[in-house]
């Protein structure tokens, strides 16, 4: 893996980025993107069950 893929980006508002890149046969990828969705929605949750509000997401999928 090398550093680049290690970074974290932050915008200038200081939101956090984070990218997540799935490749392989279709039909697994399409299981692991579910399961990077249920991921994204749990810390979502617990976050919130911290205190910690305006947690957002935008999960996405390109077929590029």
């Amino acid at each position: 893996m090398n550093e680049k893929t290690k970074e974290v980006h932050t915008a200038r508002d200081g939101r956090l980025h984070i990218h997540v890149t799935i490749a392989g046969e279709e039909e697994d990828v399409n299981e692991a993107f579910r399961l990077t969705a249920e991921g994204i929605r749990e810390v979502r949750r617990r976050l919130e069950k911290r205190g910690i509000e305006g947690v957002g997401y935008k999960i996405e999928k390109s077929d590029g």
